[in-house]
C-alpha cells in the first residue's frame, strides 16, 4: 500500500484513508454545483448529467476542452438540478 506524508506534524497516512475522507467530504455537500467543484478539486473530470437519467447534459468534447472552476460554477448556476457524472480512466473503478 502506498503511503503519504502530511506536513506539520509529519504523520504517516495511508492513501485509502485519504481517498475515503475525500469521498465523505464531497458526498456530504448538498448543492450539486458545490459537489461538482469538490470532485473537480480532487482531480476528477466532472460532467453534468440530465436529472434522473444516465445521459450527459452536454457534449463531452466541448465540455472537457476547457473545463475549469468558472465553467462548472456557470453551468450549475444555470442548471442547479443537473446531477454529476465523472469521466474516468481505466485505473479508476466507479
Amino acid at each position: 500500500m502506498e503511503q503519504l506524508y502530511q506536513s506539520a506534524p509529519a504523520t504517516l497516512v495511508d492513501q485509502e484513508s485519504v481517498a475515503f475522507n475525500h469521498l465523505l467530504t464531497c458526498n456530504s455537500i448538498v448543492r450539486n454545483r458545490d459537489a461538482a467543484l469538490c470532485w473537480f478539486e480532487y482531480g476528477f473530470d466532472v460532467i453534468p448529467i440530465a436529472p434522473g437519467k444516465k445521459v450527459t447534459a452536454v457534449l463531452w468534447d466541448p465540455w472537457l476542452k476547457d473545463l475549469s472552476r468558472r465553467k462548472i460554477v456557470n453551468h450549475w448556476r444555470m442548471h442547479p438540478n443537473h446531477e454529476i457524472g465523472f469521466i474516468v480512466g481505466d485505473e479508476i473503478l466507479v
